[in-house]
């Protein structure tokens, strides 16, 4: 069994996943704003991402002739970055809810839920786009990686 997409969607979400880390510590801890996060920064930075889960389905097409070997790639990397931010988010929101608390969106949800905790609508409010993102960021990666290999395979025979 080749475990080629497999070796390559870990690298590269574990990569995005750190870099991911690094810009939800700043934004949300040390440029801290009572903002909220849905803008086109947020819109543009999705973009990238997608952008990025076109590099190991390009990679890998590179290395194998299997054609499942893109979709792998693409879905690893965004399951793995995925997770990784999930994860960084639960640990920042949680260390700091004092200063995340004051945040537009979370002051919003905790309203509108009628909870008496803001801790555990956070907890909830990522819970849910875990069990929600999770399938969504492999499904979307693995179009993104089936891509990257189809743009590479154009440009290797121009």
């Amino acid at each position: 069994m080749n475990k080629l997409g497999l070796k390559i969607g870990l690298k590269f979400g574990l990569l995005l996943g750190i870099v991911n880390g690094v810009m939800i510590y700043l934004s949300n801890v040390t440029f801290a704003s009572n903002a909220s996060d849905n803008g086109a920064l947020t819109a543009a930075w999705l973009l990238v991402m997608m952008a990025v889960f076109t590099f190991p389905g390009s990679e890998v097409s590179k290395q194998t002739k299997d054609n499942n070997q893109p979709y792998i790639a693409g879905a690893v990397t965004a399951a793995m970055a995925f997770l990784i931010t999930m994860a960084i988010f639960f640990i920042v929101d949680n260390i700091y809810l004092n200063t995340v608390s004051q945040q537009a969106d979370k002051i919003y949800a905790f309203n509108a839920s009628g909870a008496v905790d803001m801790r555990s609508v956070i907890n909830q409010g990522l819970l849910r786009g875990l069990l929600l993102g999770l399938p969504l960021a492999a499904l979307v990666g693995s179009i993104c990686g089936k891509f990257g290999a189809y743009v590479f395979a154009k440009r290797v025979k121009s």
